[in-house]
């Protein structure tokens, strides 16, 4: 029954947590493809990274409901199940790569639609399709110990290339923080997007903590339930994370604040349900390209449109 409670209580979690994942990340992909200044370059691959965000929402939301409906785990069919796990493969590979991708772009300086950026998207692309593909072809695609379509099969190799590709990523955030302040020329090298360089160090962490739980559990055969815990959380807050950074960039938040309403929320809604027709892209840039004029003794610039500009660095 104990063992029932906390399936039970697992399941929800994911349902709730699988779900902000989903449509912080959704809300923001509709947004950065209603504009066409979005989707070339740089820009691109943030579209690729948050529609994979999209879809582990999604797989988390599917998923927490066939643990919580299905008593005996079969919610879904074999067949689905394996395609969800072989698509999750997929997704968490092709996010991982794409922001290495991105550092290693923003280091560069090539933000702008380049050869560079294409042939770095189509190694990142084909690379996970590859990766895919082989854990489908292997057989380790199935009921993970999770009860969620994903990873199964204990002596596969799958795991070991994801936690490789994770553990790349994590030493390259590493090199990307170091170099972001120590190296980075701050009068050509600006952020494209605030605090980029904590989330990608914060997610990495928490990501690793999460396969290294899970490669003790299916390699070493060792079920710590403190263990299982510190990963599952670690999981669960990285997706929390992902979520709050997603709604803070930048380009989402001032095209909220200049929304017919003086609330985001409902100019979100009123903007999903396409009662706000969104301002052009020069409009938003008009807030971004202005420098931080307000001084703490300036209440004469309230309510106008300096009040309106984040206190962070350009773009």
């Amino acid at each position: 029954m104990a063992q029932f409670e906390i399936n039970f209580v697992f399941h929800i979690f994911c349902i709730i947590i699988g779900f902000i994942l989903f449509f912080s990340s959704l809300c923001l992909m509709i947004l950065f493809l209603c504009y066409k200044e979005l989707r070339h370059g740089v820009y691109g691959m943030i579209i690729g990274t948050i529609s994979s965000e999209v879809y582990i929402g999604f797989h988390l939301i599917l998923n927490g409901f066939s643990g919580v409906i299905s008593k005996n785990k079969e919610f879904f069919n074999s067949k689905y199940c394996d395609f969800d796990g072989a698509f999750t493969v997929f997704c968490f590979c092709f996010w991982c790569t794409q922001n290495i991708c991105i550092m290693f772009l923003s280091i560069k300086r090539k933000l702008t639609d380049s050869k560079l950026t294409k042939i770095l998207f189509f190694f990142s692309f084909t690379s996970s399709i590859i990766v895919a593909f082989i854990s489908f072809m292997a057989n380790d695609i199935g009921t993970s110990f999770g009860d969620t379509c994903f990873i199964s099969k204990i002596d596969g190799f799958t795991l070991v290339l994801i936690f490789i590709l994770f553990s790349f990523k994590l030493i390259a955030s590493v090199t990307y923080n170091f170099w972001f302040y120590v190296y980075r020329d701050t009068s050509k090298d600006r952020r494209f997007i605030n605090g980029y360089n904590f989330f990608l160090i914060i997610t990495s962490l928490l990501i690793s903590i999460f396969l290294i739980d899970v490669i003790i559990v299916y390699y070493y055969e060792i079920k710590s339930k403190p263990m299982n815990y510190v990963g599952v959380i670690s999981f669960f807050i990285c997706c929390l994370y992902i979520s709050y950074f997603r709604l803070k960039i930048e380009y989402f938040t001032i095209f909220l604040e200049i929304g017919p309403t003086k609330y985001k929320i409902l100019n979100l809604f009123m903007f999903l349900g396409c009662c706000y027709r969104k301002p052009k892209f020069r409009e938003i840039k008009k807030f971004l390209n202005v420098k931080l004029i307000i001084q703490p003794n300036t209440p004469d610039l309230n309510d106008t449109i300096y009040s309106k500009i984040l206190k962070s660095a350009d773009i």
